[in-house]
């Protein structure tokens, strides 16, 4: 099984409005190491100008994440919002909604993808609800400056990668879902996500 990450952007609230900007930085990411108990790393996600975040890693251990994100149809054993049984998903997203405390948070792919999932897992409430797959029909991003701007590939691909880092702090994420035999549109914009079924 392979090691993967979730990446988690609180965005620096003090920049560009404070003259002692410095200072008031580094209170803010002292405030975030007293608040979570961790450490962050400082990266900057705008395109040209700067847009100053701190990054928060998530790691989970998962045999079958790549295929999901290579398009491939994903079994799950019991993958339901039932308490009685483990949600890896559910469990991911509660890990990284623990920073949506912080009123700007961006996220990368992958993490869309879970709060994505998780979203859409609402309408699979019932005892007899399982989820037993997951496909990824499309993923594709835009860049909200843009959003007339048709987001697909190019080159044709179904599933495009993640955004890059300078481009998080303008990033949609747009997902074509099928779960079990229903597909779902979803966007994930920073922590809010919207979805309706087709």
């Amino acid at each position: 099984m392979k090691k993967h990450e979730i990446l988690v952007y609180i965005l620096d609230d003090t920049y560009g409005k404070y003259l002692n900007e410095e200072e008031m930085s580094k209170n803010f990411e002292d405030d975030l190491n007293e608040e979570f108990s961790q450490t962050f790393d400082i990266v900057n996600i705008g395109p040209g100008a700067d847009v100053p975040a701190f990054a928060a890693i998530i790691e989970f251990i998962s045999e079958n994440w790549e295929l999901l994100l290579g398009g491939s149809r994903v079994i799950y054993k019991n993958l339901i919002v039932r308490q009685k049984y483990r949600n890896p998903i559910r469990e991911l997203s509660d890990k990284m909604k623990r920073y949506f405390s912080r009123p700007n948070v961006v996220l990368n792919r992958d993490g869309a993808l879970i709060l994505a999932i998780n979203a859409v897992s609402d309408d699979f409430k019932t005892t007899e609800d399982l989820i037993e797959e997951i496909k990824i029909q499309k993923y594709y991003w835009v860049d909200k400056r843009f959003p007339n701007e048709n987001g697909f590939s190019t080159s044709g691909e179904k599933i495009q990668k993640g955004p890059p880092i300078d481009l998080l702090s303008f990033t949609i994420h747009r997902f074509i879902l099928r779960l079990n035999s229903r597909e779902y549109d979803v966007t994930v914009d920073g922590k809010n996500v919207s979805y309706r079924e087709i």
